[in-house]
């Protein structure tokens, strides 16, 4: 990678009690980069998810992102520098509609009323919701519910977008539909993307590289190929997950 790193940890830890859920994780992920992590369960993803995002501190480590140390600050404030996450359920405003969910979403980056209803029309298209953009978001099915949580976090114009097990309940043509669009939107906008997902032949398939975690620690970084091929990352993950 040429470009400067735009997310960077260093010596990452979280304990709970005596429990260690993440240890001494360090990691880059580069501009436009599509960077997944897997793992068992219980293998800390989810923690790290959290750390990043800032709904949880370290107990030791930094991480840095655009330039700036984020590992102290809260969530809102990693937000509105570039750093938006979904999660593993639908977050929605179910008795509002599409339209409105996603200018939530949209009040983040726009300063005026007329530009946050353009951007929100804009991404409801790229998100291909626009049969239902007057639909409460509670009467969609479990997929396009998954689109439009993706939907709300994208209006915000992220730098990167966290995606927490986005395929989560999704039937084998619906996974495609988010796969599809989660290579437009890093084509269309330059988005980097973290993508923790359990679906091992859709991380294989979409991310450009992988990092596998371990009961906290992580065991190997590399390519679709070469994770593969990882004699320790088939023992640990892979074996099973086949």
């Amino acid at each position: 990678m040429s470009a400067a790193p735009l997310l960077t940890t260093s010596g990452l830890t979280r304990r709970f009690g005596g429990i260690a859920a993440v240890t001494d994780f360090s990691c880059e992920l580069f501009p436009s980069e599509i960077l997944g992590l897997i793992g068992p369960n219980g293998a800390g993803k989810s923690t790290t998810f959290n750390l990043l995002s800032g709904f949880l501190r370290p107990n030791a480590g930094e991480v840095w992102f655009n330039g700036s140390r984020i590992d102290r600050l809260r969530p809102a404030a990693i937000s509105r520098l570039g750093l938006v996450r979904t999660f593993q359920h639908n977050s929605l405003f179910r008795n509002l509609t599409v339209l409105d969910n996603v200018l939530v979403g949209a009040t983040v980056s726009t300063r005026t009323p007329v530009e946050r209803l353009r951007l929100a029309e804009a991404t409801i298209d790229q998100f291909d919701l626009l049969p239902w953009v007057n639909e409460p978001a509670g009467s969609l099915p479990h997929g396009r519910q998954r689109l439009l949580s993706m939907a709300i976090a994208f209006a915000t114009r992220p730098r990167l977008l966290c995606l927490d097990e986005p395929l989560t309940g999704l039937n084998q043509t619906e996974t495609a539909k988010v796969l599809e669009i989660i290579k437009r939107l890093r084509s269309d906008r330059s988005t980097a993307i973290l993508f923790v997902e359990h679906n091992v032949r859709a991380v294989m398939n979409l991310c450009d590289r992988i990092i596998v975690l371990d009961q906290g620690r992580k065991i190997a970084e590399g390519t679709p190929a070469a994770i593969s091929r990882d004699p320790q990352v088939i023992k640990a993950y892979l074996g099973d997950a086949e």
